[in-house]
């Protein structure tokens, strides 16, 4: 037993004063969940209409809107109609608006490719279930040079009998949570 401990010493792993009793996997399972534990308690929270920082840009999750149906922003080729989409029965559309300013020395974006595999979203809701955003409106794309401003939005659709709670988000690295009450 002591030579398993004595042998994660030398390879700089700390070691309980215990390390005569546990077992070397009991010893990392102790180390790897403390630092899952740290990384959980550094994400960052933040309000509805607070800002932050992702590189050159503040980000801004400005408000939420519930909807039966969203405008999408295409038109129709052929008529020019402007194409809006309808929830599923029993279904309401959440809208999380989002603004962003570049208040840095030179163009960032959130979008498009580099920054791509960079984005997830995910929405808790009161019931705790969790939704993604829907296709055509999951990946924020907004691109700004010094002192710009821009916006976009977020469209997840969830069942009528739920509120959304929190927005779980990871933009270039970034994982922070945004309360939505």
């Amino acid at each position: 037993m002591a030579i398993p401990g004595l042998i994660l010493g030398l390879l700089g792993i700390p070691t309980s004063v215990f390390f005569l009793v546990q077992k070397p996997e009991d010893i990392i399972e102790q180390m790897m969940g403390s630092s899952q534990r740290e990384v959980r308690a550094s994400e960052t929270v933040i309000r509805l209409g607070e800002g932050i920082r992702i590189g050159e840009l503040l980000v801004i999750f400005d408000s939420v809107k519930i909807a039966k149906t969203y405008d999408t922003g295409r038109v129709a080729i052929l008529t020019g109609v402007p194409i809006v989409e309808k929830a599923k029965p029993n279904y309401k559309f959440v809208i999380i608006k989002v603004k962003a300013k570049n208040i840095g020395k030179k163009k960032d974006s959130l979008w498009p490719w580099p920054s791509y595999p960079e984005q997830d979203y995910k929405l808790e809701v009161d019931k705790g279930y969790i939704y993604g955003p829907i296709m055509g409106e999951s990946i924020l794309s907004i691109s700004l040079m010094p002192e710009e401003t821009g916006s976009d939005k977020l469209v997840f659709e969830i069942l009528k009998t739920t509120m959304p709670v929190k927005l779980h988000a990871s933009i270039k690295g970034r994982r922070f949570t945004v309360n939505l009450k």
